[in-house]
């Protein structure tokens, strides 16, 4: 028997696969199933119509199917609807396959996968599975934090980039320290230092903690377990996760820090407060239609 984590699903999928195709149906569903997803059905015949239904999902799954001539234009409106929505072309070694993914080959976000009958399957599938929705996650959390870094000086917002792609490159035990993050800008830990008073902002090593916590808790929020817990998975300990919130965080009703949808909306707002911007809402808010964002913003 397979054991599938008991978690709540952050995320959820647009499964659009032809009915009839029972083993590659069920194949899939396992494997999502393992990751932790929500599957949103889309019966194939319905996708083009249905579209604006994948605005609350981080991937969509699609056999390609019925294989006509409307197939591509399909793909090809849902890059144009949704530009950072993974689609992974889940499709069987059928005839009419060649013509669609050579017609959707410039479609950046279309990432194929052939469908398999072998039982392990739902197996090779997770690491892809997974790697999308990381993507996706990625994608948003920079979303999330779109206008905090574009009201930072370049400096420091060259900072903060460093440190998140140091997040999502998986340094988390051992992360650089602020002076040499500070000297791969070209800069001293001093004139960091200085730039952060003369903007009026958090000093640089509280900045780079805020940015850590909003990480492990939109983690932990998208995964459905404990900021701890997922802390502990990503490689950092929970002491010093218990020392980031004591010196950061602090809330007065402990049992926020149970719950990672209140932990990550305290530690944004708080965050949110310091660059003096409006109040949000980090888990609602990057899933509307995105403003447009500078590419350096956007970066993976």
């Amino acid at each position: 028997m397979i054991d599938v984590p008991s978690r709540q699903p952050f995320t959820s999928v647009a499964v659009s696969l032809d009915p009839a195709a029972a083993v590659a149906n069920r194949n899939l569903r396992m494997a999502l199933a393992l990751e932790g997803c929500q599957v949103i059905d889309i019966p194939p015949a319905e996708l083009a119509r249905r579209l604006p239904d994948l605005g609350g999902c981080l991937v969509l799954v699609y056999d390609a199917s019925p294989g006509n001539e409307t197939v591509a234009a399909t793909i090809r409106e849902c890059w144009q609807r949704f530009p950072d929505l993974p689609v992974l072309l889940y499709v069987p070694p059928a005839p009419y396959i060649g013509s669609i993914l050579t017609a959707t080959r410039d479609v950046p976000t279309v990432v194929i996968e052939m469908q398999s009958q072998t039982p392990a399957e739902p197996d090779r599938l997770r690491p892809r599975i997974r790697e999308l929705l990381g993507r996706t996650a990625n994608t948003n959390f920079r979303r999330i934090l779109g206008d905090v870094l574009s009201r930072m000086p370049p400096s420091l917002r060259s900072l903060v980039e460093r440190r998140i792609h140091s997040l999502e490159a998986g340094r988390l035990g051992t992360p650089e320290r602020v002076g040499a993050l500070a000297s791969q800008t070209g800069l001293t830990l001093r004139r960091i230092e200085q730039v952060s008073r003369s903007a009026n902002l958090p000093a640089p090593k509280d900045l780079l903690d805020y940015i850590t916590l909003l990480w492990l808790t939109f983690g932990a929020r998208r995964r459905g377990v404990s900021t701890a817990k997922f802390a502990r998975e990503v490689g950092v300990s929970t002491e010093r996760l218990y020392r980031m919130r004591r010196r950061l965080v602090h809330p007065k009703n402990r049992s926020i820090l149970q719950d990672p949808s209140a932990e990550l909306a305290t530690i944004f707002h708080r965050l949110v407060r310091r660059f003096h911007l409006p109040k949000t809402n980090p888990e609602t808010d990057f899933l509307a239609p995105p403003a447009p964002i500078s590419q350096d913003l956007v970066r993976m």
